[in-house]
């Protein structure tokens, strides 16, 4: 049973490259012996007239093996060369996410901050406007009380009247 912790895809690029190394390992192998067997024969047919001929074709054999050595070098490399690449786009990508998480946490209590603010001011203002209206609708009970009174003029009275009405409409522009 596979654990679900593997990755599969992962496992199966890795699979991959290891057939195509193991291909790869068994041609060099492959070339090697048939480079053994080239000597021995040599060993063998150097005192023959077919010496030459022999020569020739283990000059070729060399140079393929040599062709395969500077193949799988060259593939080596370039794999090396992307591992790299992605190595180092890995780090790039981490790198930005990690300075985004930071941000984010940095905007994220900036943001809990002015909403505390905000919420503080909000309920100081709000128990200013209840003061406010509070004493507006003392002081229309009093004017209420003092209208009758003869003691003070129409003048007066509508003064007061007046302040009262201005003090209202500041209180509606607040709210």
């Amino acid at each position: 049973m596979i654990s679900p912790d593997v990755d599969i895809e992962k496992t199966r690029l890795l699979l991959k490259h290891l057939g195509r190394s193991s291909a790869r390992i068994k041609q060099k192998d492959t070339a090697k012996e048939e480079l053994k067997d080239q000597i021995k024969k040599l060993k063998k047919t150097i005192k023959s007239k077919a010496y030459k001929k022999e020569m020739k074709v283990l000059e070729k054999k060399l140079a393929g093996v040599l062709e395969k050595e500077e193949e799988i070098i060259r593939h080596h490399k370039a794999r090396e060369a992307a591992n790299r690449r992605i190595r180092e786009k890995i780090e790039s990508l981490e790198n930005k996410l990690t300075r985004y998480i930071a941000t984010k946490k940095l905007r994220e209590r900036r943001v809990e901050e002015l909403q505390s603010t905000i919420k503080r001011r909000f309920s100081v203002e709000q128990k200013e406007i209840e003061i406010l209206e509070e004493q507006i609708m003392n002081l229309e009970t009093l004017f209420e009380r003092i209208r009758h009174d003869k003691k003070y003029t129409e003048k007066e009275l509508g003064r007061v009247k007046s302040k009262i009405e201005i003090l209202k409409k500041r209180l509606e522009k607040i709210k």
